[in-house]
């Protein structure tokens, strides 16, 4: 089955429940937290890359470091740099760690 909207992921799992997540719109891209997934009942933080369309997301609470940081790029590079050190937070992304 291909998903092609955020409709068709609610159809396939009734127990998510978009409105737990927050968040936070920048230029170019946007963090989400969620408190708790449906799949895993574990929290999670995404950044979402508009241009590329792409995730990065790391199981746990990221909010604070990537608010600190003043770009989409310091954002990635807080992921990459966790990921390398912690390679069992990476909870899903779209793009190479390198």
């Amino acid at each position: 089955m291909q998903i092609k909207s955020f409709k068709d992921i609610l159809t396939i799992n009734p127990n998510l429940t978009p409105d737990k997540n927050e968040v936070s719109q920048k230029e170019g891209y946007y963090i989400s937290y969620n408190p708790c997934t449906f799949d895993e009942g574990k929290e999670e933080t995404a950044i979402y890359d508009r241009a590329a369309n792409k995730f990065y997301i790391l199981y746990g609470d990221f909010r604070t470091v990537y608010e600190a940081s003043k770009s989409l790029e310091e954002c990635k590079s807080c992921f990459k740099a966790w990921v390398k050190e912690h390679p069992e937070a990476i909870s899903y992304t779209s793009d190479t760690c390198e």
